[in-house]
């Protein structure tokens, strides 16, 4: 007998975008290969609809019982897309007329009786509007929902640039934001991970205007997150689409308990995106099964096209009416197969095998003592979610037993395999951490690995240790003294930086660097500064890192980013323009006969570039801060005196972090 899981503690409802059939991101086939699942013994086409027509409609209200609900037809709604018509039907009955059109109904089919009596399936509850006074509500066509292929197909192993052409070189930055960066990438899900904005394009697909029939929100439950947690993590969800509805639950009905009855019409049916120690799933409603396949939704999740989810089951705890939009409230009943397209008018799929999740182990520990846990994870492989879900998964772990201390620093051990067999190992140290923080580290090179244009590369295990330590090991670069600006190539710069600990009294370390021999006479910059402005002056000085011309350097360039130390000093000796980079082969120091022939070669990855000398200084303090100086070398001069550099010539630190957040 199978048992349901717990019912969630709190709620978060995905709104969906997309309004238009004929946008429907579609396989191609040919009349001669497209099956068609429309029969007009059970089915009703628009053309046959008449206002005043009578119906009904099948959906879950509570447990796993499937309940009708009254009916009339108001008007076709014609054109609602390009060629595409919808039903405006009006709902009766008390419950409905007390909580409106709920979210949780979308898929709910909906059945009018024709002038022959017969009861005939017209489609699937799936428009609504916001704020509204009565449960009117729009019908998609079941013509067009049974177009969507249900069949799980291989999914495209490139990612969707290539549909645009394959391009010949690609920046990491086109698909992630580094420090520095002052505009994201089009499809980046955070605007500002310096200040965790969400992506207001997407965010705005969420929002609904009461004037506005927009596709009706589905339900994503989650269980295991506390009010806290999950209002720390709503930017994010939000930067997706999602938008965070507080609800508290209480346990099943008793005839809510017993045997899963599996998908049919009107029932449960759930895209289960975390399960184990977290759960969250969306809910919504099945409106039809053919055989082994199945439809459901009639409007998109996420509007995927081809995808490869886990499909499940549901059940429905109770129904929450707001002043804005109802809700049910419930929880994922058992996997039964692969959800195999997410279209503009439906989400379908096959009972049967279900696609393996990707596993994730975390271990938190709190270095007092306090806290020793391990946590299991199951993810699904969805290639645009995956960063955002795998980021909620380990903020949820970090905080399950209490949350963060205001004032903390973090050691992350984590290890992270793909399914093309390489990995990468994401070793740093972050202060005072936020899911945006824990976004920027694991999300970047997910985003990087899937959205890239060469190949859609996802996930197969992440797992580690996260410690926790009291207090802030944060230090503030007050100033920098250069007792000299005038040095002798081979000769070693001296400076001293003075510094504030985080609740502790300012210090001073002297840091060294060996000027190049072969410098040649002249003005140079010096720069001692934290790692985001470190990352942010490489995008400037040696651009060509940050490209790539195939898979294994989208990993290659992952790897130098996780290498990027937090708690280190960054000493920086800027060069002149001599470099000349060859795709990422870097050929620094040219004479200006040679750099000239290589740049007017007319190759599209030939990049110049501004040598550099960069000392990495470890430390037990993760910095923040910069000063830069100028330096002259002149092989025909004595030594100056030594003297302190003016605060006017750029001895204070400058372009200061704030103490919270990713840039701690």
């Amino acid at each position: 007998m199978s048992r349901f899981v717990p019912v969630v503690v709190s709620s978060i409802i995905l709104s969906v975008g997309g309004a238009s059939p004929a946008m429907a991101q579609t396989v191609p086939t040919t009349q001669a290969t497209r099956i068609s699942h429309f029969d007009p013994a059970q089915h009703m086409r628009v053309a046959d609809v008449k206002p005043g027509m009578k119906g009904y409609g099948l959906s879950v209200f509570s447990g796993t019982k499937i309940e009708r609900f009254e009916l009339n037809v108001i008007t076709v709604v014609k054109n609602f897309g390009p060629q595409e018509d919808i039903v405006l039907i009006r709902c009766l009955g008390p419950a409905l007329e007390h909580s409106g059109v709920i979210a949780g109904m979308s898929g709910s089919p909906i059945f009018l009786i024709d002038e022959h009596g017969n009861e005939r399936m017209i489609g699937a509850l799936a428009y609504g509007w916001s704020l509204s006074k009565d449960p009117i509500a729009g019908v998609q066509p079941i013509a067009y929902m049974l177009d969507v292929p249900a069949d799980p197909r291989p999914l495209p192993a490139s990612g969707p640039s290539v549909d645009a052409g394959r391009p010949t070189r690609w920046s990491v930055t086109d698909a992630v934001m580094l420090p520095g960066m002052t505009t994201p990438p089009a499809n980046y899900p955070l605007a500002s991970w310096n200040d965790f904005t969400p992506n207001i394009a997407k965010a705005n697909r969420s929002a609904k205007l009461p004037t506005n029939l927009t596709p009706m929100s589905v339900p994503l439950l989650a269980g295991g997150l506390t009010p806290g947690v999950l209002n720390q993590v709503s930017p994010l969800l939000s930067s997706y689409g999602l938008t965070t509805l507080q609800a508290g639950g209480g346990a099943p009905a008793d005839d809510a308990k017993g045997e899963d009855p599996g998908l049919s019409r009107g029932s449960s049916i759930t895209v289960p995106l975390v399960i184990g120690d977290l759960d969250l799933t969306a809910l919504g409603t099945c409106t039809e099964v053919i055989g082994s396949r199945a439809w459901g939704f009639g409007h998109p999740f996420q509007n995927e096209g081809p995808v490869n989810l886990p499909m499940g089951t549901g059940l429905v705890s109770t129904i929450i009416p707001t002043l804005t939009t109802s809700f049910k409230l419930g929880g994922i009943g058992k996997i039964v197969g692969t959800l195999a397209a997410d279209q503009n008018v439906a989400i379908a799929g096959t009972i049967g095998p279900a696609p393996r999740m990707i596993p994730m182990d975390v271990e938190i520990v709190y270095a007092d003592g306090s806290v020793n846990k391990h946590f299991k994870y199951e993810v699904a492989p969805h290639p645009q979610l995956v960063p955002m879900l795998g980021t909620i998964v380990l903020f949820t772990s970090l905080a399950s037993e209490k949350q963060l201390p205001q004032y903390h620093t973090l050691e992350m051990d984590l290890n992270v395999e793909f399914s093309n067999g390489k990995s990468l190992k994401l070793a740093n140290t972050a202060v005072n951490s936020s899911p945006a923080d824990l976004f920027f580290q694991l999300g970047t090179p997910l985003i990087a690995a899937t959205e890239n244009p060469f190949q859609r590369v996802l996930p197969t295990k992440i797992s580690g240790t996260m410690r926790v330590l009291e207090g802030a090991r944060l230090a503030q670069i007050l100033d920098v003294n250069l007792p000299r600006t005038k040095f002798l190539p081979a000769e070693t710069i001296k400076a001293f930086v003075t510094y504030r600990p985080f609740r502790a009294a300012e210090t001073t370390m002297a840091v060294e660097m060996e000027i190049p021999s072969d410098l040649p006479d002249g003005t140079y910059s010096l720069t001692l500064s934290d790692w985001q402005n470190y990352l942010s002056e490489e995008q400037t000085a040696e651009p060509f890192r940050f490209m790539t011309e195939n898979v294994d350097q989208v990993f290659a360039v992952m790897k130098e980013l996780a290498d990027v130390r937090r708690d280190a000093l960054y000493v920086r000796l800027q060069r002149q323009s001599d470099g000349v980079a060859v795709g990422r082969t870097a050929m620094p120091r040219l004479p200006s006969s040679r750099r000239q022939v290589f740049l007017s070669a007319g190759r599209s990855n030939t990049t110049a570039f501004v040598s550099s000398s960069v000392k990495v200084i470890p430390s037990q303090y993760v910095f923040e801060g910069k000063a830069q100086f100028d330096i002259e070398v002149d092989r025909k001069a004595h030594a100056d005196r030594p003297h302190k550099r003016d605060p006017e010539n750029k001895a204070k630190p400058a372009g200061a972090k704030p103490t919270t957040g990713p840039g701690a």
